[in-house]
């Protein structure tokens, strides 16, 4: 692929390619804009590290050319020499405001891609900004329009509705996601979208009128799940609605606005709404978990809507072990439902392939009989702690079901300083931070995500944990910190107290 310097490229030139407009002159020949898509940048960039002239703390700094970088050193009354960092270490985009380089997007910069642009010359993400992001939840989505999409939004935003999901094989090291088989890439291609990091998939964002209610309104010759969207289709005007149904039970799966009646497929529901997607809502899997009786239901697992009318109208029991119970107080939570005994059930019942959320609150620790309902299968179980902290494990990666105890603290001082001294001069770090979690071991494999300030995105972190006994420091894994400050550290599998190195 044919490169041109940036320059070197002639003012009418820069002044036809909008993305790279702000740019001086002064731009090193070692920074270059791609031929095929001018959006795209490689090369290199000049780093220094220079003291906040308000917080005295060091931060650093990236130039597009070595004379601008070396002017902010000796401004800061720092002796050195500018480093050249390939732009490419800085993530998947840079935003740029005159000769400054930064990894977030401040206010005036514009933004440049640093991959690899498609064989056709355009851009290989899609319309839709939201698909530069793969769901958090470990799942793709397939579409009515035959295509499939990273995270729910994206999906929302194409104006499609939502057939089927499966697990997806994303990794920090996948920069592209092929829209036609719904699985990643390190190589961009002809059907391909860039990824730049995780998001969250947007159940957690539905819209009122995409949950099931106990009634059904009708506006016109138009019916609404929820009371929130009809009034809307009336213009909040209640003389508009009447209430033509009440399931009694909540409802779930697919909803068609001309009939008024949930079905248990896509399919179905497209059929009798005159084959218009239009006239076909989503509630969603994850739309809650039902209450009844002193038991819960998920509404993942049970799937038939008419299942809940079912047991409003009949009733149900449960053995003991396969049932929430009342007197379990914890506080631990998947959506609604509380208690790990509620929420061991959801998870002994899960579908092979499919992932939860646990917001732990005010735990700290995960009962065995927890570990015990995803141990052997591809159950994923995310587990976070109220400081943001995340572990996700997965059934597979569960060697032994115990009681683990996850607490994990910032900012401890455990390890010996001329330990963090040494690993920080080994790797020619930027910031240095330690953690400290309780368990000693998981029985298990954890993905641990922690959380730094936006600045470090596109740093390298590495996490040594500290062996007090021989007194040394083991490199425990290596990540890239993401666009919002996260990074994941991956097989984890056991505690203490860990330096984070970042560089």
């Amino acid at each position: 692929m044919k490169k041109k310097t940036l320059g070197k490229v002639t003012a009418a030139s820069l002044a036809a390619v909008s993305a790279v407009s702000v740019m001086s002159a002064a731009v090193s020949a070692n920074l270059t804009t791609s031929t095929t898509n001018s959006n795209y940048v490689s090369g290199t960039v000049y780093k220094v590290e220079v003291p906040n002239a308000t917080t005295k703390i060091n931060e650093v700094q990236y130039y597009t050319n070595s004379t601008d970088a070396a002017s902010a050193l000796s401004a800061a009354g720092v002796t050195g020499t500018p480093a050249e960092v390939n732009v490419t270490t800085l993530g998947s985009s840079i935003y740029v405001s005159g000769t400054r380089v930064y990894t977030t997007n401040e206010t005036g910069t514009t933004r440049l891609y640093t991959g690899t642009p498609s064989s056709s010359g355009s851009s290989t993400s899609s319309d839709y900004s939201s698909s530069h992001y793969a769901s958090n939840r470990g799942l793709v989505y397939y579409g009515s329009d035959d295509r499939w999409y990273p995270n729910y939004n994206s999906l929302l935003n194409a104006g499609v509705t939502l057939v089927s999901t499966k697990s997806s094989n994303y990794s920090s090291g996948y920069g592209y996601f092929d829209y036609l088989d719904g699985s990643y890439t390190a190589d961009a291609g002809p059907n391909t979208w860039e990824i730049y990091g995780t998001t969250n998939d947007g159940y957690y964002y539905y819209d009122s009128s995409y949950y099931g209610s106990y009634d059904v309104y009708k506006v016109g010759t138009t019916y609404y799940p929820t009371l929130s969207s009809a009034l809307s289709a009336a213009g909040n005007d209640y003389s508009k609605l009447t209430k033509v149904r009440d399931y009694s039970a909540p409802q779930s799966n697919y909803f068609s606005k001309t009939t008024g009646l949930y079905y248990s497929t896509y399919s179905a529901a497209l059929s009798v709404s005159g084959n218009n997607s239009a006239n076909v809502i989503n509630m969603g899997y994850y739309n809650g978990y039902y209450y009844y009786d002193g038991y819960y239901y998920d509404g993942y697992y049970y799937n038939d809507p008419y299942y809940y009318y079912w047991v409003q109208t009949y009733g149900t029991k449960s053995d003991d072990d396969n049932s929430s119970s009342s007197s379990d107080k914890t506080t631990a939570a998947i959506g609604k439902t509380k208690g790990w005994t509620a929420v061991a059930k959801i998870l002994k019942n899960a579908k092979s392939g499919s992932s939860y959320t646990v917001a732990m609150i005010e735990e700290t620790s995960v009962p065995s009989s927890v570990m015990s309902a995803i141990k052997g299968r591809d159950v994923t179980v995310k587990l976070t702690l109220d400081n943001g902290v995340v572990f996700t494990i997965n059934g597979k990666n569960v060697s032994s079901a115990k009681e683990i105890d996850i607490d994990t603290a910032y900012n401890t001082k455990n390890i010996p300083t001329k330990l963090v001294q040494a690993a920080y001069k080994k790797n020619d770090a930027v910031s240095t931070a330690q953690i400290s979690i309780d368990d000693n071991s998981f029985g298990a494999e954890a993905d641990i995500t922690v959380k730094f300030s936006t600045k470090r995105s596109g740093c390298t972190a590495k996490l040594y944990r500290y062996n007090s006994a021989k007194g040394t420091l083991s490199l425990v894994d290596s990540s890239k910190v993401q666009s919002t400050g996260k990074v994941t550290f991956d097989g984890v599998t056991k505690g203490g107290d860990f330096v984070i190195v970042l560089c």
